[in-house]
């Protein structure tokens, strides 16, 4: 392990804290009232725990108490936080409690560590760690002053931090205004309305691929989620089997358009993008429904901006339909969405225009996503400090940690129950 600054000790998470593993209630004492269950959203861009609590018990069978840290230890593994109420805690998540080290620095060192834990996972389904090996996971233990130092220097760091990224994410908010109001700018004109079924030569789903395959053999079939609005991820592809039939019917040319014709998510549903030059020949799913603009009437690249506008996106959530919680739309129900029809060089300019907008924001974009990669890196790295004792001046007159260790095993063995002697059975 690392050498640690003098007065610092390494120890096992079993030694210094008492690791509850979660236990799901029994379902029958779900109630309206109760022991809140914290349950596991996912994870942030800084390995944080999200938590929500959706149900309550009356027989919560292990509970974390407010303040302690909340670890996952199922599908990822290592994610931490505080828990910011006591709760009940079911299977996957794991809560470090210690009345001797201060919690947030508890959360801090195993939050550091947690790329150590998350590598001891295993399964196929839910990758986990045990009891055992979470207790067995070793964190640097600093003088317990010298965490109260530790604590605040790293949210001090922290609190700016979260300023600039509530900056970058306010900049993502306003970029995604910018667009939808460029777009509104760019269809906005008082040429005739048309359906699609006049705009288009046709509508048509695509080919049905029971199972395509992850590895590059067979031919490229796009995913459902590889149309976004105004956006085609070429690269999104699984692999039907080489001998599927009428190839050419489902095969995407540059121009064309897509539209998404089933999801869960409403949002997505008639979401439509033109297939760039380097979509020539993908075959699209079923789940697809693919547009062959009237090369007399229309350009891919209006029809889908067109459609994506406001006003055309509200024609588009008239026709929804929503059926086993899936929500759907038709090709027939979108040949009658109208959108406007300016002559063909008119539509060019207005794409050209847009396209350079969008360009530009896509730039915009980046420089902020990368910002973001930043600020977690410089996290990461405060972490990496702090925990190697860079991060705050040592004191020579703090207790070592050593002495720290020793009254928490003499106090854990005041606590420990002796046991009875046997019986022994006269003869």
């Amino acid at each position: 392990m690392t050498k640690l600054p003098a007065g610092w000790a390494w120890s096992k998470l079993g030694d210094v804290c008492d690791v509850v593993l979660g236990q799901s209630p029994p379902g029958s004492s779900y109630n309206d009232s109760g022991d809140g269950i914290a349950f596991f959203q996912g994870k942030s861009d800084f390995g944080e725990i999200l938590t929500t609590v959706r149900k309550w018990t009356t027989d919560p069978r292990k509970l974390a108490n407010q303040g302690h840290v909340l670890i996952s230890v199922r599908a990822p593994v290592g994610p931490t936080n505080l828990a910011s109420t006591n709760c009940a805690i079911g299977r996957g998540l794991a809560a470090l409690g210690s009345r001797h080290l201060d919690h947030r620095c508890l959360l801090w060192a195993v939050r550091s560590s947690e790329h150590r834990l998350a590598s001891q996972a295993a399964g196929t389904t839910f990758p986990a760690v045990s009891g055992s090996q979470l207790r067995a996971h070793l964190i640097p233990v600093p003088p317990r002053a010298e965490q109260r130092r530790i604590v605040a220097a790293i949210e001090e760091h922290f609190s700016r931090l979260d300023a600039a990224e509530a900056a970058l994410r306010s900049a993502e908010h306003r970029l995604s205004l910018m667009r939808a109001s460029l777009i509104e700018d760019a269809t906005r004109c008082d040429w005739p309305m048309k359906p699609l079924n006049e705009v288009v030569l046709s509508l048509r789903n695509g080919c049905f691929v029971s199972r395509p395959g992850i590895e590059p053999k067979g031919l490229p079939i796009l995913r459902i989620s590889a149309v976004r609005p105004l956006t085609l991820d070429t690269n999104d592809v699984r692999y039907a089997p080489a001998s599927l039939g009428r190839v050419p019917d489902y095969q995407i040319m540059p121009g064309d358009v897509l539209f998404t014709r089933y999801s869960g998510n409403p949002d997505y549903v008639g979401a439509c993008a033109t297939v760039p030059p380097q979509g020539a020949g993908l075959l699209h799913p079923d789940k697809l429904i693919r547009g062959i603009p009237d090369p007399a009437v229309a350009i891919g690249p209006w029809v889908a901006l067109a459609v994506t506008a406001a006003s055309g996106r509200r024609e588009i959530e008239k026709r929804l339909k929503t059926t086993a919680g899936q929500v759907g739309i038709s090709g027939s129900q979108l040949k009658t969405v109208p959108i406007p029809v300016p002559p063909l060089a008119e539509q060019a300019d207005r794409v050209a225009r847009w396209e350079r907008c969008a360009d530009a924001m896509t730039r915009l974009r980046s420089e902020v996503a990368l910002a973001a990669r930043r600020s977690a890196r410089i996290r990461r790295s405060v972490l990496a400090a702090a925990f190697s004792g860079q991060l705050v001046a040592q004191d020579p007159t703090d207790e070592p940690a050593g002495q720290l260790l020793e009254r928490i095993r003499a106090d854990r063995a005041a606590q420990v129950p002796s046991r009875r002697p046997r019986r022994t059975s006269t003869p």
